[in-house]
C-alpha cells in the first residue's frame, strides 16, 4: 500500500482547500477524498481527527498508479508534534506550507468558526482577548471541535511553526506558498 509522499500542513484559511482541489484534478497525483484527516499532531485533540492507524491507512486504498500521493491537514502546521510524527511515518516526504497575512487569516478563521459553531463570541476582538481564559478551560463554546483552534494568537506564530518543519525535513524539502501569490496566479 502506498502512503503519502507529500503533506500540505497548513495554515488554516490560506488556500489549502483550493490547492487540494487543483491537485486532485491532476492525473498523476492522488489526494485524499476527505481533507483534514489529522492523523498526525497527537498533541491536538478532537473527536473529528482520525487516530487509528489502520483507518488512516485505509484512506489510501484507492491509490492506483499515481506518481505522487498527498494529504492535506491544516492543523499539522500548528501542532508541535506533527512534523516529527510525519517524518517518522514518511521519512522522505515533501512538505507544502501555505501562509496568509496573519490578520486576514485570523479574521477569516473567526468568521468560519462563527458560521460552523466552533466559536460563540461574535466580536473578533473579544474572541482574541478570550484566548487566555480558554487556555485555562473557561469561556469555551460547547460545540467547539477542538479547543486549541480557539488560541487565535498562537495559530499565527508562523516563524516557530515553519522552523519546526525546516528543522525536521530540511529547508530543501519544504515549499512555502504565500496566499496572495497563490490567489493572483489562479
Amino acid at each position: 500500500m502506498r502512503i503519502p509522499d507529500f503533506f500540505m500542513v497548513g495554515a488554516p484559511k490560506s488556500g489549502t482547500t483550493a490547492l487540494t482541489i487543483y491537485l486532485k484534478q491532476h492525473p498523476e497525483i492522488f489526494m485524499l477524498e476527505k481533507k483534514e484527516s489529522h492523523f498526525f499532531g497527537t498533541d491536538l485533540h478532537s473527536s473529528l481527527f482520525i487516530r487509528d492507524r489502520a483507518e488512516y491507512l485505509s484512506l489510501f486504498s484507492k491509490v492506483k498508479g499515481e506518481k505522487r500521493v498527498g494529504e492535506s491537514s491544516v492543523w499539522y502546521l500548528y501542532s508541535k508534534k506533527a512534523a516529527t510524527e510525519i517524518k517518522e511515518f514518511s521519512p522522505s516526504a515533501g512538505i507544502i506550507i501555505m501562509l496568509r497575512n496573519p490578520v486576514d487569516m485570523l479574521y477569516s478563521q473567526h468568521s468560519q468558526f462563527l458560521y460552523n459553531g466552533n466559536e460563540d463570541i461574535a466580536c473578533f476582538e473579544e474572541a482574541l482577548n478570550a484566548e487566555e481564559d480558554r487556555k485555562r478551560g473557561f469561556r469555551v463554546p460547547s460545540r467547539v471541535h477542538f479547543v486549541e483552534s480557539l488560541f487565535y494568537k498562537e495559530t499565527v506564530k508562523y516563524t516557530d511553526q515553519v522552523r519546526r518543519y525546516f528543522d525536521v525535513f530540511g529547508r530543501e524539502n519544504v515549499h512555502i506558498i504565500i496566499y496572495d501569490d497563490f490567489k493572483s496566479n489562479v
